[in-house]
Parts: structure tokens; C-alpha cells; sequence
């Protein structure tokens, strides 16, 4: 049997974090990613190394097996397999699809399962009995689902613009329309500008985070470099993309509601009480992202919404928390907007708060899950 390389597929509690950390163990990136899944295809050391998000039940092996060079090598193994009286299994994937896997698996005590594959231009079919219950099968006419590829530079920069621009628009829209319709009310305004950002946010975030991350703010998008969620070559295109979409948000929301496209805010948010709010409200933003990605990803649209809606009442600055956001919303003398002399020291205190919450948050939850860290210790005791 030609083996290439061997392959270990794991089970674990958090793929994102799981990645970042093997991303510096092995200084590259990984080969491919989806929501819930990753896989590196390393040539040095070899290695076919897969992950998955997947509850804890006493294992974090999934299984493991070998990538051989041909459908011959999985023959060979195959028969090997069942003359030394191991269970075996076969799949395949449909006839008419010219490149195919093939795999053949062995049931082992520990209920894991290993596994041998091969991934080649090939029709060779395994014998008269595997070809009559292929050609049994009912033909589908459904078109094949396309294999999810990795997300390049330039998609990634369209989606956190898109997503930074509805979000100002949101932002901005919200709060003239509270403002026509409150009659005075600044509380009720207020709300209705609080209520809409959230919702926007949850939306937003589970749309583009499968695309970009859905960062939508300069702030976050740092935290994430800082701990090598997101590559530093990347954060220029991210920032760039951002600001644009930002400015490009908040024209359209001018636009939609009869102001000009563009004009100078004089909405004072100046003094200690603003900038120590804004501290506090980035802070807590990047806090609550940290906190669910690292152990409940799938909880963090919905926590980031439901803590800006929050931050805009028991911050004096309302939570701007974002510095594209801050720049931005200078640009619309309207309810949510800022002078344009007040925005430098809103940003400083945004990258303050932010990168305090960081620190803080490497040290109290560990990127690194607790079920990779013993499966680590269990490879460094092998060795």
C-alpha cells in the first residue's frame, strides 16, 4: 500500500479557536475552512489533519487513517482488511461523476473509526456485486452541491463593507426616523434607535461571519489580529473596506431620508464622561465577543446585539464603540451623528478599551479549547 500521508480527523468544542492554534504550530494557514470545519493539508511535517466541531463524548478522535495514492491501494487494503476479519465498509460517490473518493473504514475497540481514502480521476468500479447496486440506484437529476472553497482576500473586503455600510445605515436611518416620529421624546427616539442597531447587528453578523467574520469595526478586527484570528496582511483591506462602507451607509441613509448626501455634524460629544463611556462600551463589546467566540461561537450575534442594544443606554456616549462608526457618523448632522473634532479621542478610547478587553480575555478564556489541550499533552507524552 503507497501511503502518502497519514490522516487524524478530531472532534472539537470551538474551530475557530482550535485553528488559530494550529495555524502557529504549524506557521501556515489552513488548507480549508467552512463553518464548523477546518482541514490542514500539510506537506511538511505530512499530515492530513481535519477538525470538527462536534459535542464532547469521552474522545476527541473522530478517527484516523491513511491517504494512499490510488483506489488500487484502497482495494488492497480493503481485502487486507476483511481477511484479518475487521468490519468493513465501502462508499462511493455517484456514477456518473467522473472524480470520485473512495474509502474503506474498519471498526476498532475504542468505537473510533479509521479510515483509508484516495482522491483520483478514475472509473474503476469494485467488482460485479458493488456495480449491480450501484446501477440499482435510482438516477438523481438534483445538480451536485458545489464543495465550499476557501474565501479570498477580495469577498472577504465586499462582505465587511457591505455589512459596515447597512449597519450605518441602520444606525443613522433609525435614528432620524426616531427622532421625526418621537415627537421630542429623545428617550423614545433613543430606543427606537437602540432596538434597530441590534436587530441589524444579529442579522448582519449571521449573514457575512461565514464570509469575513463580520467584524464590521476597526476594533475588532485588531483584537482578532492581535491573536491570530485574522492574518496582519489582511487588516489593512479589512479597515480600508470598513471606513468605506461606513461612509457609504451613512450617504445612503442621508439620501433616503431627503438631507444632502454629506454634511459636517456639529453634535457636541465631548469631555471625560463621553470618552470613559466609550472606553467602557468598547470594552465590553469586545469582551462579549471573546467570551462567546471562544466557547459558545454560535451564541455571538445574538450577544453582540443584545449588549449594543444595552450599551446605548448605560453609556453617556450611547455606544459608538467603533472607530469606522465614529468617523463615519460625523458625517450627518443628525441624531446619531458626531463633530468631526470629537472623533480622534473617541477612536483612541475605542483602541484602549478594546485592547484591554483583549489582554484580559487571554488570560481569563484561554483561544486555546480545554479538549485540544489534553489531546496535545496526550501527543507530547507519546513522544
Amino acid at each position: 500500500m503507497n501511503v502518502i500521508k497519514p490522516h487524524v480527523s478530531l472532534n472539537v468544542s470551538n474551530v475557530d479557536a482550535s485553528v488559530a492554534f494550529y495555524e502557529k504550530v504549524f506557521g501556515v494557514a489552513a488548507t480549508k475552512r467552512r463553518p464548523g470545519y477546518a482541514k490542514f493539508d500539510l506537506a511538511s511535517p505530512p499530515l492530513n489533519l481535519t477538525m470538527q466541531e462536534a459535542p464532547r463524548t469521552g474522545s476527541n478522535a473522530s478517527h484516523f487513517g491513511v491517504q494512499v495514492a490510488s483506489s488500487e491501494d484502497v482495494a488492497v487494503a480493503w481485502t487486507r482488511f476483511k481477511e484479518a476479519g475487521l468490519k468493513t465498509l465501502t462508499k462511493r460517490t455517484r456514477p456518473a461523476v467522473t472524480r470520485s473518493r473512495t474509502r474503506c473504514g474498519w471498526n476498532i475497540p475504542t468505537a473510533t473509526r479509521g479510515r483509508c481514502s484516495s482522491s483520483r480521476k478514475t472509473r474503476r468500479r469494485w467488482g460485479p456485486r458493488h456495480r449491480r447496486r450501484l446501477a440499482a440506484r435510482p438516477t438523481s437529476t438534483e445538480p451536485r452541491r458545489p464543495v465550499a472553497a476557501a474565501v479570498d482576500l477580495p469577498r472577504k473586503a465586499v462582505a465587511e463593507a457591505l455589512g459596515t455600510a447597512l449597519l450605518l445605515a441602520t444606525v443613522v436611518g433609525s435614528g432620524i426616523m426616531g427622532e421625526s416620529l418621537a415627537g421630542g421624546n429623545v428617550a423614545l427616539a433613543l430606543l427606537a434607535n437602540a432596538l434597530a442597531t441590534g436587530a441589524a447587528l444579529v442579522a448582519l453578523i449571521l449573514t457575512l461571519a461565514p464570509i469575513s467574520g463580520a467584524h464590521f469595526n476597526p476594533a475588532v478586527t485588531l483584537a482578532e489580529a492581535s491573536q491570530g484570528g485574522v492574518a496582519w496582511r489582511e487588516v489593512p483591506v479589512y479597515v480600508i473596506a470598513q471606513v468605506t462602507g461606513a461612509f457609504g451607509g451613512v450617504a445612503t441613509a442621508n439620501v433616503m431620508f431627503g438631507k444632502p448626501m454629506v454634511f459636517a455634524s456639529h453634535h457636541a460629544r465631548a469631555g471625560a464622561a463621553q470618552l470613559v463611556s466609550e472606553l467602557v462600551a468598547t470594552f465590553g463589546l469586545i469582551a462579549v465577543i471573546w467570551g462567546c467566540a471562544r466557547r459558545r461561537a454560535g451564541a455571538v450575534p445574538y450577544a453582540v446585539g443584545a449588549y449594543i442594544t444595552a450599551a446605548y443606554w448605560f453609556t453617556a456616549s450611547t455606544s459608538f464603540a467603533n472607530p469606522a462608526v465614529t468617523l463615519a457618523r460625523s458625517a450627518s448632522d443628525t441624531f446619531a451623528g458626531i463633530r468631526l473634532e470629537d472623533v480622534p479621542a473617541f477612536v483612541v478610547a475605542q483602541l484602549v478599551g478594546a485592547a484591554a478587553a483583549t489582554a484580559l480575555f487571554r488570560w481569563l478564556v484561554p483561544a486555546l479549547p480545554a479538549s485540544v489541550e489534553r489531546g496535545v499533552a496526550r501527543e507530547e507524552d507519546a513522544a
